[in-house]
């Protein structure tokens, strides 16, 4: 199922039945009612060509969570992954881009003079 999640159309076809004899030929057996169970079960219309890996890690996550938890709240658990990568990762980007910034901007200032920080800021900006 992996695969039948993360590899795009293009490569393997969008239909859903030309993608799952692609895989299998890969020798990953998958069928077109397994995919469309677990689409179903996780509250979208398709799981097929979701590349980027975030819908197979949360499909992973939400399998453990129900688990867990309970099999009611699979759908729930699947969003709830979905929307704690995407905050996650865009925090984490923007946090790291804003540290990388203050160090450039940091050297920039240092590099010029001990007080002159405004350069290292307008050479940042």
């Amino acid at each position: 199922m992996y695969f039948a999640i993360n590899t795009g159309a293009g490569v393997v076809g969008a239909d859903p039945h030309t993608a799952v004899a692609t895989i299998s030929g890969w020798g990953f057996p998958v069928t077109a009612e397994q995919m469309q169970q677990l689409a179903h079960r996780m509250g979208e219309r398709t799981l097929f060509a979701r590349t980027g890996g975030a819908p197979s890690l949360a499909v992973g996550m939400a399998s453990i969570f129900s688990s867990t938890f309970g099999n009611r709240l699979l759908a729930a658990w699947y969003h709830f992954a979905l929307m704690f990568e995407a905050v996650f990762i865009l925090t984490t980007i923007d946090a790291g881009t804003r540290v990388g910034r203050f160090m450039l901007q940091d050297f920039l200032g240092i590099s010029t003079s001990r007080w002159a920080a405004p350069p290292g800021t307008r050479r940042c900006s």
